[in-house]
């Protein structure tokens, strides 16, 4: 967010100040970082920045840190207002940029061949860093050589932001076709709006769709413009404002720069200085690795293998300003230029056709293991995990789910085929409304939704289910268990206390899930193994 370019009596000639309140930071954070970060950041929301920095130290006692490591230190130390160790973090993390951005001219084919090529949650892998990220870095160089009144090398950093987003345009057209060049060989969809179950949403939304990419972002544009206006060129100036206005189109304040360039320019100095307030709140969403299931058909067989994929998780809601009051003069109007928040998604949404059609090469792989490993029957499926509309989590519909959206009706219908093989509901929680209206009494902020009701999972067992995921539901139990002990007796500190109460919700549950799908009794069926039987089992 910015704030328009009002004028304070100063000594000066027309030059600009910026003013750089970020309240709170945080990258855009992926497998294991986010876990990692997650206490920095929370010292960082509360203001507890010197808090936040030595937890990040104590996170990265490695002496080759990774480019993470620096784009946060560089946000912390920016937050405490030392813009020359902020630059230092900097400079630091945009060395390991130069060093992709040498590969990316010199061999972009090992990039793109090597674009989502691992896992999730490969512990192994530096963090390489996502092109908004690496795009954005030049910028915020750009904002600590302003903050410290030198604009000459604050040009040569907006200078390099518009090399970087030539270099990552190109770099990303050339793995969009080898992608789709790859996609069509294989005779596969490389499309994540076909992956059952993903939360396209998140990723593909009007807000998402306005963005033109991932990388370019009208705040860079818009502070080069303001760069080279106040450096004396105008027209390098008219063409940042223009590039800003059609990244955010419809934006008065951008619109209004532009109008307004030529007339500011032919002003004289008048002694007052313009002033510039750049505002960051909140920090960009997290992603996670959450399973799916894909079939794969091997002969007369469908197999089915689970496979992770990247999913985003939202961040909390950002604190807006909608005005800044400065030393008793008429409040200053924020405007709304950039947002992280839809970049991320922007980024994920560009990456996900190779993210997708790795993932199917990969578990091909797995379907062909897994074809051989079941010869000995008919169907060549130990068991079958079937998408029927469920989801895992808490949200899984927004209303009560009917046939149009829980197909049950294909259980009956794969029963019928495969008649001896086990069925698995994966993401059948019934989320049960009284705990959640217990959650909800005492502080929780769960939002309306609906869980898989327990009859139609009985119906699924009668139509050949066996296994019938349902953590959300303990997990909601000892959630309200817990929330509802704490303020009841708010002097108790033992945490045995409500965890037991926990405990107990949980065995409540548990208890009655058992009944209602016919478990209850049947203990004496199950046959117990040693652990070296089961370590066999395995091995083999």
């Amino acid at each position: 967010m910015i704030a328009p370019l009002p004028i304070f009596p100063a000594p000066l000639r027309n030059t600009a100040a910026l003013l750089l309140a970020a309240m709170l930071c945080g990258c855009a954070t992926f497998r294991s970082y986010d876990a990692e970060l997650s206490h920095t950041i929370d010292l960082a929301a509360v203001g507890n920045v010197d808090g936040a920095i030595n937890r990040l130290e104590r996170t990265n006692t490695s002496r080759k840190k990774d480019l993470l490591y620096y784009f946060e230190l560089g946000e912390l130390e920016r937050l405490r207002n030392r813009y020359e160790e902020s630059r230092k973090a900097w400079m630091e993390a945009d060395t390991r940029v130069q060093a992709w951005e040498s590969t990316a001219a010199t061999n972009p084919e090992k990039l793109v061949s090597n674009v989502a090529s691992v896992l999730l949650n490969d512990k192994s892998r530096p963090y390489e860093g996502h092109d908004f990220e690496k795009v954005m870095l030049s910028t915020r160089l750009a904002l600590d050589h302003l903050a410290r009144g030198d604009f000459d090398t604050a040009r040569v950093d907006i200078k390099r932001t518009h090399e970087r987003e030539v270099l990552v345009a190109s770099l990303r057209d050339k793995e969009l076709r080898k992608t789709e060049e790859e996609a069509r060989k294989r005779g596969v969809q490389s499309s994540f709006k076909e992956l059952n179950g993903y939360p396209v949403h998140s990723i593909d939304n009007p807000e998402v769709n306005t963005l033109r990419n991932s990388y370019q972002s009208a705040f860079s544009h818009y502070l080069a413009g303001y760069v080279y206006e106040a450096l004396g060129e105008p027209s390098l100036a008219a063409a940042g404002y223009r590039q800003a206005i059609e990244l955010q189109p419809n934006q008065p304040l951008l619109e209004r720069a532009l109008a307004e360039l030529d007339s500011r320019t032919a002003a004289g100095d008048d002694g007052y200085t313009d002033v510039l307030f750049v505002v960051e709140s909140g920090m960009a969403p997290a992603r996670r690795s959450q399973q799916f299931n894909l079939p794969f058909p091997q002969g007369n067989r469908m197999l089915i293998v689970p496979v992770s994929f990247p999913v985003i998780v939202p961040a909390q809601p950002a604190y807006l300003p909608a005005q800044l009051q400065i030393e008793g003069e008429n409040p200053i109007d924020i405007v709304a230029i950039t947002s992280i928040d839809l970049m991320a998604r922007k980024a994920l949404q560009e990456e996900m056709p190779g993210i997708l059609l790795r993932g199917i090469i990969r578990s091909t792989a797995k379907a062909v293991a897994q074809n051989q490993a079941g010869m000995h029957d008919d169907s060549g499926l130990a068991a079958l995990a079937i998408a029927i509309g469920t989801s895992h989590g808490a949200y899984k519909f927004s209303r009560q789910p009917t046939g149009d959206i829980l197909a049950i009706d294909r259980i009956r219908e794969i029963h019928r085929r495969i008649p001896n093989t086990h069925l698995v509901m994966h993401g059948s929680s019934s989320v049960p409304q009284e705990w959640l209206t217990i959650i909800r009494a005492y502080g929780g902020e769960l939002k309306e939704t609906y869980g898989v009701p327990v009859e139609e999972i009985q119906e699924g067992i009668r139509n050949g289910v066996r296994k019938v995921n349902i953590d959300t539901d303990i997990r909601l139990a000892m959630t309200g268990a817990m929330r509802r002990a704490l303020c009841e007796d708010r002097s108790e500190f033992d945490p045995r206390t409500f965890l037991k109460d926990a405990t107990s919700a949980a065995r409540g549950i548990c208890k009655a899930r058992f009944e209602a799908f016919g478990c209850a009794g049947r203990a004496a069926t199950i046959r117990p193994l040693p652990l070296d039987k089961m370590a066999e089992r395995y091995r083999t």
